[in-house]
């Protein structure tokens, strides 16, 4: 489950709990740790924008007293971020507005910068230096080093060869490619 990333975006700024630490704490963590995709779970199907988990793991993961994590799972039910459904032996939390920070949609649409600059958060997977990630890893790459050059016929024409140079080796370094192809 560490793979992968989450969008986190700017606005958070000015979420209401945002100057909270243990309810903005908890929130990201859900986020975190929530499927990506339905998954099953002892006889249930959990969702998208789902997690199942105990209040012991929460402590666990958190760092955070029962108290601390019951009063933070409050203020995130009494404003609509969170529900919970509990039994006996476990709670599932449901994210009520994931699909709206977490869609399906290319992060070089949404005009959110995925890298860590400073000031935006996001969590992206290493990808090896031989080749990217993704169309977006190069479109981020274009647009942080302000290269003249577009990204998709980049992306596209390594990718069709599968990421190897003009005489037939593998790329190692597909950003150093990126500073060179700009310039041819």
């Amino acid at each position: 489950m560490s793979d992968g990333w989450i969008k986190l975006y700017r606005r958070l700024l000015d979420w209401e709990w945002y100057t909270d630490s243990n309810t903005k704490a908890l929130y990201i963590h859900l986020l975190l740790k929530s499927n990506h995709r339905p998954r099953n779970f002892r006889g249930s199907v959990i969702e998208r924008g789902q997690l199942a988990t105990t209040m012991k793991q929460l402590e666990g993961e958190l760092g955070m007293s029962r108290q601390q994590i019951r009063t933070a799972m409050r203020h995130l039910t009494s404003t609509g971020e969170i529900s919970v459904q509990s039994n006996r032996h476990w709670s599932i939390i449901t994210l009520n507005h994931y699909a709206d920070y977490q869609a399906d949609q290319p992060m070089i649409e949404s005009g959110v910068d995925i890298y860590d600059n400073g000031a935006e958060l996001a969590m992206y997977p290493e990808a090896p230096a031989d080749r990217p990630a993704s169309l977006d890893e190069v479109a981020n790459f274009v647009r942080r080093n302000n290269l003249q050059m577009d990204p998709a016929e980049f992306f596209n024409y390594y990718n069709q060869s599968n990421w190897t140079d003009s005489h037939g080796q593998p790329v190692r370094d597909w950003r150093r490619l990126a500073e060179k192809y700009r310039n041819s």
